[in-house]
This record gives C-alpha cells, sequence and structure tokens, in this order.
C-alpha cells in the first residue's frame, strides 16, 4: 500500500467536525499532520497526534503537507486555495469553490500549471438520494431521464446572529452556500 497523504485540514469548525474529519479519520489512504484552529483544541478528541496549529501560514510552511483541505468561510476560498497551490500542496475545497467564476478558473489554470490535484468537496454524493439515482441509473432501468428534482429541508424561524452562512452581503446566505449542491 502506498503511504498515506499527509494532509492539512485548513478548520475545525462544523464542516471539519461532521464533514472532513469523519472521512479522514476512517481512510486510511490519509494521514490528518496539521489542523487549523485559532483558539481551540477541538480537534484533538478525532486527531490526537495531529499538531494543531494557530495560522494559515503553518500549513503552507510545512513541507510534510501534500494536500489541504479548505473548509473555511466561503469569503476566504479564493485567497487560500491559491496560497495553497502557489505553497505545491493539491487541494481539497468546500463548496462552493469560489464566489466568483474567474477566480475558480484563475485557480483550475494554476493548479493545471502547477500539476496539482484541485477539486471540490462535495458531500451530497453520500446522501441516499444521490446514491440510489446512482444505483437506479446504473441498473438502465427507467429509460432516458429527462429530469430529476432533489431537496432536503432546512427550517427553523430565526436567523443565528454573527454565523458567517447568514450574513447579508453579496455572496453570503444560506442559498449561496447550500444552493450550489
Amino acid at each position: 500500500m502506498n503511504k498515506p497523504v499527509k494532509t492539512a485540514i485548513a478548520s475545525f469548525g462544523m464542516s471539519g467536525l461532521v464533514f472532513h474529519g469523519p472521512l479522514l479519520k476512517v481512510n486510511q489512504r490519509f494521514q490528518v499532520v496539521d489542523i487549523l484552529e485559532r483558539s481551540k483544541n477541538i480537534s484533538k478528541k478525532m486527531f490526537p497526534v495531529a499538531n494543531i496549529v494557530r495560522t494559515y501560514n503553518e500549513i503552507l510552511e510545512n513541507p510534510e503537507i501534500e494536500l489541504v483541505i479548505m473548509n473555511t468561510p466561503d469569503k476566504f476560498h479564493f485567497e487560500m486555495v491559491k496560497k495553497a497551490l502557489l505553497s505545491g500542496k493539491h487541494v481539497v475545497v468546500e463548496k462552493p469553490i469560489t464566489q466568483k467564476s474567474r477566480e475558480a478558473e484563475e485557480l483550475v489554470a494554476l493548479a493545471n500549471e502547477k500539476g496539482l490535484v484541485f477539486t471540490v468537496f462535495q458531500n451530497r454524493r453520500w446522501d441516499g438520494d444521490f446514491r440510489t439515482v446512482r444505483k437506479v441509473l446504473s441498473e438502465n432501468n427507467l429509460g432516458r431521464i429527462i429530469e430529476f428534482e432533489s431537496h432536503y429541508d432546512r427550517y427553523r424561524t430565526s436567523v443565528t446572529p454573527g454565523t458567517w452562512k447568514e450574513e447579508k452581503d453579496e455572496y453570503g446566505g444560506v442559498l449561496y452556500n447550500l444552493g450550489c449542491t
């Protein structure tokens, strides 16, 4: 078996705790080396031997890191992914890839130029409805599919103050963050 990919998680909030952390923990192909937590040590429970770093530059300057999981707030994706690619790191970025399509195109071009893997994490592919559709399509039981609609409900009666996903700005809000699934 090949050596595991030395990986850093660029943030350990909900996304690191619920999506990326558990996937990386059970997959022997990855070894989480660094985790960026600016002030807490929550990741120690899941990754007791990983280094907790307090700045993003610590990840970029670590020659051991091969892959950066970019799961920071959307508005930081472009700048942080670009720095990772320029540092020679492969990148998996949380959706949405960037806030502007031209930024995404620039990152794709940079990754290609550097010969690096750059992809977008899409956790919906593991959900039951997507897996069922994939299975049904592979069995070719339905004929030509014209349209497919799927949804998941997220409802609460209030906005959580201080949550970046619910900020009122050009690229903020749940629709922008979840709508690209």
